[in-house]
């Protein structure tokens, strides 16, 4: 919830608590959402579960989403038992034809499909597990690593239905990880990443990807954090903004230099 927020608004959350929810009645004139509401976009956004552990209905409207729906809006089914998360193909399936058809959107996509727990049997976590029966990852990583195929699937058809739509080289797609897998060990993620994720907390370097479909390809190596996201953003969508509002800094910039260091 607080690495949410901070994407959101380029903040830093306080320690120790759930900054998002302590504060969830203040309104963030400088959020993503109301930047993009100043340029024209119609912004929406959504999650695939209940407010159970964020509110992300009161959250989500105060940082200017014109509209927010969480798995009871979208009419998905779901199930409480923890292990039990929702399918992020059927969330996509069911959320894009929300904002699809807009002119101009901007749709914040909260997925839940690859949250823990992997040590045990759940639809998901099982679903895909012949893809890796002939490898040596333990059970618990197979598991991961079904849940993340059903994340890759609902990605596949985002593409699909983008292209469908005429849309795709229209739309850039920020993507990233507001964690590492909890539920492994360093041991478990170790034998599928080609790093030691022991050495310098490397277990917290997530992914971060911007995506639009007609530009080259650039890996960015510079130590960067989720608090950069939406400087960048708003950078390459020449969206006017106050820096001063922001801890984070636009990535893309030759002089950058990240607060994280």
């Amino acid at each position: 919830g607080n690495n949410e927020m901070t994407v959101m608004t380029s903040l830093y959350s306080i320690n120790n608590t759930c900054t998002a929810n302590k504060y969830k009645k203040n309104e963030y004139f400088q959020a993503i959402f109301n930047m993009f509401n100043n340029s024209g976009y119609s912004t929406s956004s959504y999650h695939s579960y209940t407010d159970k552990y964020y509110s992300r209905h009161t959250i989500h409207p105060n940082m200017g989403s014109s509209k927010f729906y969480g798995v009871k809006d979208l009419g998905m089914e779901y199930d409480e038992k923890y292990e039990e998360w929702p399918s992020d193909l059927t969330f996509f399936e069911t959320a894009m034809p929300y904002y699809i058809n807009e002119d101009k959107f901007m749709a914040f996509m909260t997925t839940v499909t690859t949250h823990q727990t992997y040590n045990v049997p759940s639809t998901l976590g099982d679903k895909y597990l012949d893809l890796f029966e002939n490898t040596e990852y333990s059970t618990t990583t197979k598991r991961y690593l079904s849940k993340m195929t059903e994340l890759d699937k609902a990605l596949g058809y985002m593409l699909e239905e983008l292209d469908r739509a005429g849309k795709l080289e229209d739309t850039v797609i920020a993507l990233f990880a507001d964690h590492y897998p909890y539920g492994l060990t360093n041991a478990q993620i170790n034998t599928v990443l080609d790093y030691d994720v022991n050495v310098r907390q490397e277990v917290d370097r997530t992914p971060m990807v911007i995506y639009n479909s007609t530009i080259k390809p650039v890996k960015v190596e510079k130590y960067t954090s989720l608090v950069d996201l939406l400087p960048t953003l708003l950078n390459m969508f020449d969206i006017d903004y106050d820096p001063r509002l922001y801890l984070g800094n636009d990535i893309m910039d030759e002089k950058y230099f990240g607060r994280v260091q």
